[in-house]
Parts: C-alpha cells; structure tokens; sequence
C-alpha cells in the first residue's frame, strides 16, 4: 500500500518538468522569432540607385552605409562624379542615393579654350567652378542662367573700355575788315591769331583685345583760340603836289636807279629805248613829264601811272631783268646820281586817274 504514493507522486513530476521544458522551448522560439524579425526590420535595407544617364538599380541589403551598399551593384562610380548622399552615410530603410554623371564642358575665353568636367548644371555655376572673374561688360553665350550638357560650348568674350584724352590745336580765323583812313592795298595786323587747345576724351572698345568703336565722351577747351585781325586800307584817294589821284592799289617796294648811259642801257649816247618804245629820256615826276621806270609787269602793269612818295609822278615804262617782284628802277639823268641813289624803300600808288 505504501508503494502507491511514492509512484504516484514520481508521475506527476515528472509530467510537471515536462510541460515546462516545452513550454521553455516554445518560448525560445518565439524568442528567436522576434529577434529575427526585430534584426531583419533594424537591419535589413532596401535601397534605390539613380543614375542620370537613366540608369535605376535596387538594392535589398545588409550593409551599413550607402558605399557599401554601392558595392554590391554593377553601377560604377567615377572619381569625378557626384552622389548624394555621400559614401559615408549611414544607410536607411528605403533610402534613394542620386549619382550624377561628370561630363565635358567647353569653355572659349579670348584665344584659350579648356574643357572642364562638371555635374553642375547652369553656366554661372561652371565659371564659378572655373574661378573665372567676369568683366561688367564681359559678353558670355549661352547665357549665365542656362543649362549646359554634353554639346555646350560656352563662349566668353572680354569687353574692356579704354580713356583716352587727346590735345587737339584748334586753328584761329583770320578777320578781315576795312579800314577808310588806310590806303587801298595796305593791311596792318590789329590783333595776332593765337592757336586754341582743346582735350577730348575717347572712349575706346575692344572685344577681346581688338578695337571694335571709338567715340569721344567729353570735350574741354584748355586754351581759347585768338583771331588774327588785320585791317585793310579802303582810301583811294591821295593828294599830294597840288595833285587830286585815285588810286587802286598802294605797294611798298625797294628802289633801285639807273641812267641812259651806255652802262646802264646798253646803248650809246642816250638812244636807248624802253620796253614799250618811248625813249629812255629822265623825267621830273610832274603830269606833264612823269618819271620813267622799270618794274616788274606782273606787279606793276606797264603803261600804268604810278605815284611815289617823295619823288612824284612816274610811268611804267620798262622792265629789267633784275627787276622781281616789289621792285622798280627809276631812270635819273647822270650816273653818278643813280650811284649815289643807292637802295631805297619808298611807297608807291598805282594810279587810276590823276588830277
């Protein structure tokens, strides 16, 4: 009888380590289920590549940062391209990594030309890149906003502005006006003409260190211009000796003299003749029995009626070869008067008539 306990109580120990020891198990398993699933959801990844070329790859991984995850693709990542985010981000779940490709630009300044690569996306921001300083004035095409690719050649040309003053002599006028109380053909210079002095200020224009325009911006008168003025004699008439004459013209010329001898003429005896056929006979400066000289018919017409200050009347009557010009040679009655005449500067009148 007393057996029967003691079996007893052995079953039912038995049954109670049992249902534990499953009990322990199922636990373990669920356990483990739960870590597994808590591991997968923590780190088990999905991640998206996108390439700009159109290139999409999607990864499921166990790696811990966007390079590693990159490995485990065929997608091959140049030293000039750009990802985002970077190789060292952690990854996260259903994250997008963005992988731009670098691809050439040209760009042309003045007569270099460089080929850049790039990710970037507008003009300004390649100059940038380039450290490129722009002019104000600087042209550059396409414009700074627009969007490059592959085919862009970017085009820059310097502009550059240059001042430039110059002294430009300004030329006087020469004013002429009358003057009624000097003789017809005499002048007298009232005032001296003086040159002016401006400076102008050029603008000049190049485009890429050629000249393409020029204008002036500013003028300024440094030194004004003087006129010359000189009067001109308006008198024709003169009185002398009783005589009332007008005149049209009035010369300063030298005076030389000669006689009728053989010396002086070439001729013997006083029969010498004048160049318009009158014999060569002195006179006494009156109306009546004028001087006779020689002059130059292209100043002094021959045949013309001449007054001379201090001498009278004369009439053009001859010509000499040493007579050019403002000259005459007044015919006297002896050699040795036309010695002593010497060379003289005498004023002379050009008659018109005579009274």
């Amino acid at each position: 009888m007393d057996d029967v306990p003691i079996a007893t109580g052995i079953k039912r120990v038995g049954g109670w380590v049992k249902h534990n020891c499953l009990l322990l198990i199922l636990v373990f398993v669920f356990l483990a289920s739960c870590s597994a699933a808590i591991c997968y959801e923590r780190f088990y990844k999905e991640v998206v590549f996108s390439v700009d070329d159109g290139q999409e790859v999607v990864v499921t991984t166990w790696a811990s940062t966007v390079e590693e995850a990159l490995s485990e693709t065929e997608i091959r990542l140049y030293s000039r391209d750009e990802i985002y985010p970077s190789l060292e981000t952690p990854l996260e779940k259903e994250m997008k990594v963005t992988i731009k490709r670098a691809f050439p630009v040209h760009v042309a300044i003045s007569d270099d030309q460089v080929t850049h690569w790039t990710t970037k996306s507008s003009v300004r921001e390649i100059i940038q890149n380039l450290d490129i300083v722009l002019g104000i004035e600087d042209e550059v095409e396409p414009s700074l906003s627009s969007l490059v690719d592959k085919e862009t050649t970017i085009n820059i040309v310097r502009v550059e502005r240059e001042y430039v003053v110059e002294e430009v002599e300004l030329a006087y006028s020469v004013v002429r006006r009358g003057n009624s109380s000097l003789d017809r053909g005499s002048t007298r210079t009232v005032q001296r003409g003086k040159p002016g002095l401006r400076e102008d200020t050029w603008e000049i224009v190049y485009r890429d260190g050629e000249e393409i325009g020029r204008e002036v911006i500013s003028s300024e008168i440094v030194q004004p211009k003087q006129d010359e003025i000189i009067e001109v004699g308006e008198n024709s008439v003169l009185s002398r000796d009783g005589y009332t004459m007008n005149y049209n013209r009035a010369l300063t010329v030298t005076a030389l003299a000669y006689c009728n001898c053989a010396q002086c003429t070439g001729s013997e005896g006083g029969s010498a003749r004048t160049s318009i056929g009158i014999p060569a006979v002195p006179g006494s400066g009156t109306r009546a029995n004028p001087h006779i000289i020689a002059v130059d018919s292209g100043v002094i017409p021959l045949r013309s009626k001449v007054y001379i200050d201090g001498f009278g009347v004369a009439v053009a009557a001859d010509t000499g070869s040493a007579i050019r010009g403002n000259k005459i040679d007044i015919l006297m009655d002896s050699h040795g008067k036309a010695l002593a005449f010497g060379r003289k500067r005498l004023k002379i009148y050009i008659l018109d008539s005579i009274r």
